[in-house]
């Protein structure tokens, strides 16, 4: 069983004195392109739960793509991906994904990305709060790389909006 993942939101950086955000193509060009992430999938009617190491890389597009697959039996699942970047995080839940018996099931998963602490743990990720901002996508037909800042704590951090979708959306671990 494949993943295929896409952001919805891409963290950019943590704003302070030392900090220059005002070149996000430079920003670009020095992010590295490979995350480490762990895919767990629970059978809701065994109560059976396994993890897997799930790194995913992004290519000269920006697309999420996962090289690895899994056989699970059929049944409904719930499913959690949550992968890493140095200290920052992206996650998705997939819940009551029901898994046929034959042929090849793939799970589209949106990527988000954490805002607070970061570096949580799996298990928690379904108890944290989602912010939801969507944008008229003709807004942004004359901004380069429209960006939205969140200030926690007296740090901003920015995360680049979809230009196509106008959504912009965060899991908030406050």
């Amino acid at each position: 069983m494949p993943v295929d993942s896409s952001f919805t939101s891409v963290y950019r950086a943590r704003v302070n004195h030392n900090v220059d955000v005002s070149n996000s193509r430079e920003r670009k060009a020095r992010d590295v392109s490979y995350f480490e992430g762990t895919l767990t999938a629970k059978n809701l009617t065994t109560g059976d739960e396994e993890s897997f190491d799930w790194p995913i890389t992004i290519d000269e597009n920006g697309k999420a793509k996962s090289e690895k697959t899994v056989t699970v039996f059929p049944g409904t699942y719930d499913f959690t991906l949550v992968v890493t970047k140095g200290s920052q995080q992206y996650t998705s839940v997939l819940t009551s994904e029901l898994i046929e018996d034959e042929g090849e099931y793939r799970l589209n998963m949106d990527l988000i990305p954490i805002a607070g602490e970061t570096v949580v743990n799996i298990d928690s990720i379904k108890n944290l709060s989602r912010l939801r901002l969507e944008f008229p996508p003709e807004e942004f037909v004359n901004i380069a790389a429209p960006q939205i800042g969140l200030v926690i704590d007296g740090v901003e951090t920015v995360y680049e909006i979809s230009k196509e979708s106008g959504l912009a959306e965060v899991i908030l671990n406050l």
